[in-house]
């Protein structure tokens, strides 16, 4: 199921259209980084990445809508975002205060010096479930028009009612990531050799203390590490963003959108006479 939603996803990029969302990605993702390195770009870093809240729910709007009506043009997507701005921006704030409310308790007991552990279990067993129930609020809100605390509401009820799909969708991002991750991460140190190499012969404590001092780390790789970092992270996040919200249209499309239609049917069974009138079975 996972791996067929995303042969067919990853066939839709034959639609340039579709590469405007991991462009505009990857461009914020790059400045953000190297913003991030720099002590008189971090503020102009955090503006740009609140900018960039408001500004993603018309990209994903567009990108969905033009995956769920079939229609690959400009006009499209820039009609599908306005369309469905709000539809996305709206129960996603509520979702981002719920789990920063999450979180804040999460982080309670190991800021009282209970112990990180605690913590860990908090976000095992209460994040982690609400970010799976609720991670398809987007594409219900998109392809079947779901207002706010209804796209949640659908979310909730597609993961539920199908669990071994919506694992094997996981599994697939899971195993992406990984080798995504891996592949750039050799790259990066091969691309980063000369600056690494410092690291080599330092002790552990030394790596201890450099872990803890990101400044003396920013001295060590320089300029041009900043600079490949910023290029290999805005790489990492264009190819997450170009594969990953096709897949998530067609897996929902395709294996969560039916699942109502389904259970409609089984309730509305029945059959119409020879006048046209409907008659329900009891």
């Amino acid at each position: 199921m996972g791996m067929k939603s995303l042969k067919s996803g990853l066939g839709l990029l034959k639609n340039p259209v579709l590469w405007i969302t991991p462009l505009i990605c990857g461009i914020f993702a790059y400045f953000q980084v190297f913003l991030a390195f720099d002590d008189s770009g971090i503020f102009f870093g955090e503006k740009l990445g609140i900018m960039w809240l408001f500004i993603m729910p018309f990209f994903l709007a567009g990108t969905y809508g033009c995956i769920n009506k079939s229609e690959f043009t400009l006009r499209s997507f820039m009609n599908e975002g306005f369309h469905g701005y709000f539809k996305i921006l709206l129960p996603g704030f509520l979702l981002f205060f719920v789990a920063a409310i999450i979180i804040i308790f999460a982080s309670a007991p190991a800021m009282a010096g209970l112990g990180g552990i605690y913590m860990f279990l908090m976000l095992t067993l209460v994040f982690v479930p609400f970010l799976i129930l609720t991670f398809f609020y987007d594409t219900a809100a998109i392809f079947e028009g779901k207002k706010v605390f209804d796209s949640i509401k659908r979310s909730y009820e597609v993961v539920v009612q199908k669990p071994p799909e919506v694992i094997s969708f996981f599994a697939v991002i899971f195993l992406l990531l990984v080798i995504m991750g891996f592949g750039l991460m050799v790259i990066w140190s091969g691309a980063m050799t000369e600056q690494l190499l410092p690291l080599m012969d330092m002790s552990d404590s030394e790596l201890n203390e450099l872990s803890a001092d990101p400044e003396a780390f920013l001295d060590i790789i320089g300029d041009y590490g900043v600079m490949v970092t910023s290029i290999f992270y805005s790489i990492a996040v264009f190819l997450s963003v170009l594969i990953f919200l096709p897949y998530k249209a067609v897996f929902y499309r395709d294996f969560l959108m039916p699942v109502r239609a389904e259970e409609t049917v089984i309730e509305d069974m029945g059959e119409y006479d020879e006048k046209g009138r409907w008659y329900k079975y009891s």
